[in-house]
């Protein structure tokens, strides 16, 4: 995945500072690490490849609602779930009343465990989405593919937010 120049000049102060920083440094070199292993043979670490996503996916929800406050952890896990892709609101509706904010990333988050069965893959082979149940109604992760995913809406999100006059963090 090709970075992308983020602009800094004269432009949302903190909230560019964050998404440069966090977002396009950290996040996406640690998750491209990760998946270099992976493509290299190499053990990579995969359920932290996935946990560190889904917090992610939260996190970057507090910039759609504009709330990192207690209790908004869930609203905003879904609003940038949903912002991955037609695919995720799908599956996100097909799973109810389960929901993936619960069976990922609480799961994940609470008991380092994903709350029903789960199979874990760091490479896609054919995923069109990075989370789906297979023909035995297991759950499936597929860090590559979510992270490409995520990647896209991080983007979008931060193009949105930086053409935002009045442009803020989320409250805490």
């Amino acid at each position: 995945m090709e970075p992308r120049k983020v602009l800094t000049e004269n432009m949302g102060g903190e909230v560019d500072f964050f998404f440069s920083e966090y977002v396009f440094n950290f996040i996406r070199r640690d998750i491209e690490r990760e998946i270099a292993l992976a493509r290299a043979g190499n053990n990579a670490s995969n359920f932290l490849a996935a946990l560190g996503l889904l917090c992610y996916t939260d996190m970057l929800g507090g910039f759609i609602s504009g709330s990192w406050e207690h209790g908004r952890s869930r609203g905003n896990f879904d609003v940038f779930f949903d912002a991955l892709g037609d695919e995720y609101v799908a599956f996100r509706k097909a799973i109810e009343p389960q929901n993936p904010y619960s069976v990922y990333r609480c799961g994940m988050v609470h008991e380092y465990a994903v709350k029903e069965p789960c199979r874990i893959a760091m490479l896609k082979v054919k995923a069109t989405c990075g989370v789906w149940k297979d023909a035995e109604g297991r759950y499936q992760f597929c860090v590559e593919k979510y992270f490409e995913d995520f990647m896209v809406a991080a983007w979008a999100l931060y193009d949105r937010l930086m053409a935002t006059p009045s442009v803020a963090m989320p409250k805490r």
